[in-house]
């Protein structure tokens, strides 16, 4: 009796282990973006990040190893340190991105120009735009929005969760007399600029309590003495990259007006740059690390050993 030749059985397992491998995950999750299209992505196993919080975000979800690039606002991040990096999320390059071989690009509004993005879409790679949160409520639209799309659900309402947690307790920290809190961004030289309305140093001093000392004016001024002395500030608040651009806390306090402050009630504090200005997935925990720091009890900060 005559048989029919066989496959040898490992010669079969390997053929079945490489059709397995050859088809790409599929991801039920549709969402509605920024842009009001409807996004279903059907291949999310290289991804390029548009945006630190983008980056950051997707890192959290536990999808980081399928980050392809980034853009260099995401230097820095945590788990983003080997990626390759592309130009400044307001001005890409659509050549480079389409490079990297991505089948997803993750954007928030802030990415462009506009006919660099046009060109990404129109090499047929899916875009997402998701919203420039400056907001509690609109970070976290971001991340569900992420989980949706990324097939990650579980993943976000577990980071949605702690950041409620977290934003919770720091507006139980709130004093009875808010600290009057002057945000300083630096970079470089010179002396800075005052963070006012509608930025969001602004956002993060409200969610941890604080006052904005230079609210009432919209976006970033150019720090002058008068200014300065009119915010009547309780503290100067920096991130460790500003602190360090100007020279330290020596440096800080030599600049015209700070240089006026009282020293004796005026405090200095800082707190790592994508941390505090993020509004990531690590939101809450800035929130209520800065109001610890704002707590009239809290030591005066000086300088990054006491982050």
């Amino acid at each position: 009796m005559r048989t029919s030749p066989s496959f040898p059985r490992d010669l079969v397992h390997a053929l079945i282990a490489i059709t397995l491998a050859a088809a790409p995950p599929v991801f039920a999750g549709t969402i509605i973006d920024q842009r009001n299209r409807d996004i279903t992505v059907e291949s999310a196993e290289k991804i390029v990040t548009l945006g630190a919080a983008t980056t950051e975000t997707v890192i959290a979800l536990g999808l980081g190893d399928r980050i392809v690039a980034a853009d260099a606002s995401s230097k820095g991040i945590t788990g983003a340190e080997s990626k390759s990096t592309l130009g400044y999320h307001r001005q890409v390059a659509a050549e480079g991105i389409i490079a990297t071989g991505t089948d997803l690009v993750l954007a928030t509004e802030a990415a462009g120009p506009p006919a660099a993005l046009q060109q990404i879409e129109s090499a047929g790679i899916p875009l997402v735009v998701l919203e420039q949160a400056t907001t509690a409520d609109a970070t976290l639209k971001r991340i569900e929005l992420l989980g949706t799309l990324l097939d990650a659900q579980e993943k976000s309402n577990t980071i949605v969760a702690a950041i409620r947690s977290d934003l919770d307790k720091a507006a139980k920290l709130r004093p009875d007399t808010p600290m009057r809190v002057l945000f300083l961004y630096a970079r470089g030289g010179g002396a800075g600029q005052m963070a006012g309305d509608d930025t969001i140093a602004d956002a993060m001093i409200t969610l941890a309590g604080g006052t904005n000392a230079f609210a009432g004016t919209k976006g970033y001024t150019a720090l002058t003495p008068e200014a300065v002395l009119t915010a009547k500030p309780d503290v100067v608040l920096l991130t460790t990259g500003g602190l360090a651009s100007m020279g330290g806390e020596t440096g800080v306090w030599s600049t015209p007006g700070l240089a006026q402050l009282p020293r004796e009630s005026v405090r200095l504090i800082t707190m790592d740059d994508h941390l505090l200005l993020g509004f990531g997935p690590r939101t809450g925990l800035a929130a209520l690390e800065l109001a610890q720091k704002l707590q009239p009890s809290s030591p005066e900060s000086g300088g990054p050993d006491e982050q």
